[in-house]
């Protein structure tokens, strides 16, 4: 009996767990600025895949309008995984800058699965350690766009690593 309600427990847990990632699950853009009238979306974003993989890209502001057809331009690769209902930790194994590779936690929270807010604590230059917050945007235009652009992403993961390392200058 005791057992029965170990594996019961645990399959709670996987679901709860699955039904977790799934908020993160998509393509967000930051925000750079928010005034009385405007939200302004820079040119920042990150993807999450359903398998806890973690892409970054950076687009125009001309090319915001069409993500399904914009050929990415790479910042950060690596996984991400969620650790309680607040908390996820991006692993970066290959980032623009070096200094970023390794491990990161981030406390989160999705609102209205449109808006994700990111708190995260990094060392600056000057080598002290020091708090950012982020505001991040949903922005595929319904869940085709959205499926497309994982699609995509997914497909083209190993040609996007081999471009960054090229672009980034490493093997």
């Amino acid at each position: 009996m005791r057992s029965c309600i170990m594996v019961l427990f645990a399959m709670c847990m996987a679901i709860a767990t699955k039904a977790q990632d799934s908020r993160l699950v998509g393509m967000w853009q930051m925000v750079v600025n928010v005034d009385k009238a405007t939200v302004t979306l820079g040119p920042a974003g990150k993807v999450f895949l359903p398998d806890g993989r973690l892409f970054g890209f950076y687009l125009n502001p001309s090319d915001f309008q069409n993500y399904s057809q914009y050929n990415f331009n790479p910042w950060l690769f690596g996984k991400y995984t969620i650790s309680s209902d607040s908390t996820y930790t991006e692993q970066i194994f290959l980032h623009e800058d070096p200094n970023y590779e390794g491990s990161l936690d981030f406390k989160f929270m999705v609102m209205n699965n449109h808006a994700l807010v990111t708190q995260y604590v990094r060392k600056a230059p000057d080598g002290s350690m020091q708090p950012f917050t982020e505001l991040w945007i949903k922005v595929a235009k319904g869940k085709d766009e959205e499926e497309k652009v994982l699609k995509r992403v997914k497909e083209n993961w190993d040609n996007y690593v081999e471009r960054a390392k090229m672009v980034f200058g490493r093997n």
